[in-house]
């Protein structure tokens, strides 16, 4: 298994943000405690098998379809993110599998529901194209391998889990490097987002 902060990360890919850059991830203003619901993912046993009843193409498809409707921007960020590294249906699969157990431990910290239309909802925020912005101007001020490690840090640190479950995803895929790196992006964007929404509330 590779040493997580010790890996050494290649170039993020262009394609992942607006910009034509090579630098393109970012860190984040920390404000984990936004997402804290989030942090802990015990419902990713819950999430395994429910890609592996249903099939991972119906799941992917499903949640693909949500982020559609709900966050764009983010859905945007994935497929680039997974055309560009290759293997597009598996990177997208593990993309939609972790913005899965991000949701169902949201849902859960907010309490059951026995609505179905519901328990469909996610609770994370909607990644706006700002916040986008905000992120690439950051990674273009840091750089990737920066990013990473800082982002890495924070979820070793508030969700060792959900990081746990992003490494394994990554190590079998040719390009870890590249494949973390968006794992990395998006778990920043949410964050970001939650933490400009609670500023903006109060």
């Amino acid at each position: 298994m590779k040493p997580l902060q010790q890996t050494g990360y290649p170039p993020a890919c262009a394609s992942l943000t607006h910009v034509n850059s090579r630098n393109t991830f970012s860190g984040y203003n920390r404000g984990h405690e936004l997402i804290a619901v989030c942090c802990r993912p015990d419902p990713r046993a819950g999430c395994a098998r429910e890609f592996d009843d249903r099939g991972p193409e119906v799941c992917r498809t499903e949640i693909t379809l949500d982020l559609e409707a709900n966050n764009p921007e983010l859905l945007d960020m994935a497929a680039r993110c997974a055309r560009d590294v290759g293997d597009f249906a598996r990177v997208m699969t593990g993309f939609c599998m972790f913005y899965r157990v991000l949701s169902a431990q949201a849902r859960a910290g907010l309490g059951a529901s026995s609505d179905p239309d519901k328990q469909r909802l996610s609770l994370l925020p909607r990644v706006s194209a700002a916040t986008r912005a905000e992120i690439v101007r950051r990674i273009d001020a840091i750089g990737s391998q920066e990013f990473t490690r800082e982002t890495i840090e924070e979820l070793e640190r508030t969700n060792a889990e959900l990081l746990l479950m992003a490494h394994n995803f990554a190590e079998d895929h040719p390009d870890y490097g590249g494949v973390i790196q968006g794992f990395a992006l998006l778990y920043a964007c949410l964050l970001a987002e939650a933490t400009r929404e609670r500023a903006v509330l109060h």
